[in-house]
């Protein structure tokens, strides 16, 4: 499927920052604690917003994204003090006055959105299912776009600072919806990117997506996995032992399957592996991430006969199991989201049904290279509602979570929140609610060079289906 990639590459457009106190927080209409598209932002050890912040639009819309463009300056050479945001730089507010909302060093207070993009190509249903961040701060986001009435698998960049560089659509589907729901950057600059399409002869029955693009956007090679059921592609990982990937294959005769696969850098498969539990419940990989010794980890849930339990498992490099972990909370389904490997840690965020709570809360793990726990909090908000984690990212102490919080009346709004390991209450938190009590959700997380993260979601909007949502928060 060479010609796949067609792709129309959509140039963000650029605008300059103003110097002085106005340009301290955010580059569009998101820089207070309680902003206009209904987020908010607590923070226990930091003031939420500063007196010297300028909370009024200064975004405009590029028509051929769709996406909201903010006013800062591109990356480049930072000189804190100047009253210019410039590189990785979160504010400048031209003077080093700690406690004004511009900290010295251009450091916002820690949790404080940087910039926010909202991207809604035609009014339909677009989405930002996973994010990854290039050696140069460049923020990859992948999902789906929904163009002349079918959704397309959508590979959009963004600088550091929240200018759009590129944004295209690949249509792998032959006119039915497509979907990327995971991303991974290659040594060289290529983007392996995972997913799902519908079957062009039943668009009832789904074949999993895996493939490279070129840096430029061009196709390296694609494959389509196809079982004859429905098939799906939901995590991806690049290491020495080749691109893994992990998500469902439907087998004929049974319910969904857990999968998780190993292809080479030429897109030749390696070996594939499926993972079935005792009941008729679904099994299914959501996550998987290398382990230093080049073996695997793979995340998800494991169906028995009455619910789902998390299920983690250690694998070699042949993909053979080396150990198991099944989670049962005993109340209801529990599953793990998401998996990323630190030093010899793998650190797994999902949901657990709460007997304690009479509700479903964030699940926060973490396991050594031989199955062993090592740590472990959970996160419920006031009442009893639904919260659960679908990404994360960790950088030595801060355990950094994106996923869904429910608020009364407001039905379940984006999640984004900073643990410190252990902790059962996060050092901040944000939610973002996308109006009218409807659904909402965080689907991504990743850390950038500075320490701060980028979080990716999806809103929806009454008239506009769902939107894409991507946010950088200061560290």
């Amino acid at each position: 499927m060479a010609d796949a990639a067609r792709a129309l590459a959509l140039a963000g457009a650029l605008a300059s920052a103003c110097g002085g106190d106005d340009a301290i927080a955010n580059d569009d209409d998101t820089g207070t604690a309680a902003d206009d598209d209904g987020s908010e932002t607590t923070a226990d050890d930091a003031p939420a917003s500063s007196d010297d912040a300028d909370s009024s639009s200064d975004a405009s819309v590029d028509d051929s994204t769709g996406a909201t463009t903010g006013a800062t300056t591109g990356i480049g050479p930072a000189a804190c003090g100047d009253g210019e945001r410039q590189g990785l730089e979160q504010c400048d507010d031209a003077n080093d006055t700690p406690g004004d909302g511009c900290e010295p060093g251009c450091l916002l207070p820690s949790g404080e959105p940087v910039w926010t993009e909202i991207v809604d190509a035609e009014g339909g249903n677009d989405v930002a299912n996973a994010v990854a961040v290039a050696g140069n701060g460049d923020i990859v986001v992948v999902g789906g776009q929904t163009i002349g009435g079918a959704q397309d698998v959508w590979v959009a960049r963004w600088d550091a600072g929240g200018e759009p560089l590129s944004s295209m659509v690949v249509d792998y589907g032959e006119g039915g919806d497509d979907v990327a729901n995971g991303v991974a950057i290659l040594d060289d600059g290529a983007l392996a990117i995972v997913g799902m399409r519908e079957q062009p002869s039943d668009t009832m029955l789904d074949d999993a997506i895996v493939l490279v693009l070129e840096p430029g956007g061009d196709e390296r090679w694609s494959v389509i996995v196809d079982d004859g059921m429905s098939d799906r592609a939901n995590a991806v990982a690049v290491g020495e032992g080749g691109i893994a990937v992990a998500g469902v294959r439907e087998g004929a005769t049974t319910d969904d399957d857990a999968w998780f696969a190993v292809y080479d850098p030429q897109g030749a498969e390696v070996w594939s592996q499926i993972e079935m539990g005792p009941g008729d419940v679904d099994d299914v990989a959501h996550g998987i991430a290398w382990t230093p010794d080049g073996g695997l980890i793979v995340a998800g849930e494991r169906g028995t006969n009455a619910t789902r339990d998390i299920w983690i498992s250690g694998r070699d490099g042949n993909g053979d199991e080396l150990w198991t972990v099944l989670e049962d909370f005993e109340f209801g389904a529990d599953f793990a989201a998401d998996v990323v490997m630190v030093d010899r840690t793998a650190w797994v965020t999902g949901m657990i049904s709460s007997p304690l709570t009479n509700s479903e809360e964030i699940w926060i793990a973490s396991y050594g290279l031989d199955g062993t726990k090592a740590d472990m909090t959970t996160w419920n908000s006031p009442g009893f509602v639904v919260d659960s984690g679908a990404g994360i990212a960790v950088d030595g102490d801060d355990v950094f979570v994106a996923g869904e919080s429910a608020v009364a009346d407001e039905q379940r709004n984006v999640f984004v929140g900073r643990f410190g390991a252990g902790m059962p209450a996060p050092v901040w938190h944000d939610t973002v609610d996308g109006g009218a009590g409807l659904q909402d959700s965080g689907t991504a997380i990743a850390l950038l060079p500075d320490g701060s993260v980028v979080a990716t979601g999806v809103l929806t909007v009454l008239g506009e289906g769902t939107n894409a949502w991507i946010r950088r928060y200061a560290p």
